[in-house]
């Protein structure tokens, strides 16, 4: 077994077994009439809830990138990357009121639009008038750059942030410069089967491994949020053998 494959099934398992917590935490699903269907929704629709479905979709995204590592379809892996950006600078912003007392406006707008259908009328698609009220992406990066600055400057905070989420949105919008990257090799051909075993694969790992790391980091926000204050410090303590395992250092990135 590999060191990734190591520090990437620890991290699993103890998600897994964090997230059982967590979702318990909450209030259930239950069955609302949605058109002539009963469909499971949270009725409350809290902050909370709202953190368990991103921690959901959090630990179902690691998996998802992990098989598409190991088949090489790095391209593909790279779009899962850009959501588990936008994964986590969600649950940072779900989590700040919780943490800090910091509830600004955009947070019941989230949540309004987050909870709401996606079609307004069952059963027609074509005629729904839904409209969607998002909480811009730029308006989720400013507040937690103030909200977990921690004395550093918003504005570089803001700029890093963006600039990650632009690098990556090219794997999700199948951009020109990003898809070169399949065409590599002596004499060059296109890589559409996968890239395993190639110089491209171990960038990739490596890059993937960031992403298992920071994973813990959000999940423990999300229990530190729902006041589960000892899986929280656990969760801190699992974050730092990751790091040392993974030869991981928080400013520097992968060694």
């Amino acid at each position: 077994m590999s060191s990734f494959d190591a520090v990437f099934n620890y991290v699993i398992v103890e998600q897994m077994a964090a997230f059982e917590t967590i979702s318990k935490a909450v209030p259930p699903p239950r069955l609302t009439k949605h058109g002539n269907h009963s469909v499971l929704r949270f009725e409350e629709k809290t902050l909370q809830q709202a953190l368990v479905l991103k921690s959901a979709r959090l630990i179902s995204g690691l998996q998802a990138g992990r098989r598409l590592l190991d088949t090489g379809f790095l391209q593909e892996l790279g779009a899962i990357q850009r959501m588990l950006d936008e994964i986590d600078a969600d649950i940072m912003f779900l989590a700040g009121p919780l943490i800090f007392g910091s509830e600004e406006p955009p947070h019941q707008a989230y949540l309004d639009e987050f909870f709401s259908e996606e079609f307004d009328k069952p059963g027609d698609a074509i005629g729904s008038t839904q409209a969607r009220n998002r909480v811009s992406r730029k308006k989720i990066r400013a507040y937690n750059a103030r909200t977990y600055s921690f004395g550093d400057s918003v504005d570089k905070i803001v700029a890093v942030t963006e600039t990650i989420e632009k690098a990556y949105s090219g794997f999700v919008h199948a951009a020109g410069g990003h898809t070169m990257d399949m065409y590599f090799g002596n004499p060059p051909r296109w890589h559409v089967s996968g890239m395993s075993g190639t110089f491209r694969h171990k960038e990739s790992t490596d890059d993937f491994t960031n992403y298992v790391y920071r994973s813990v980091g959000s999940i423990s926000f999300v229990a530190k949020s729902m006041k589960l204050d000892d899986l929280g410090v656990h969760l801190w303590q699992v974050s730092k053998k990751v790091a040392k395992a993974a030869g991981i250092d928080l400013w520097q990135g992968t060694s």
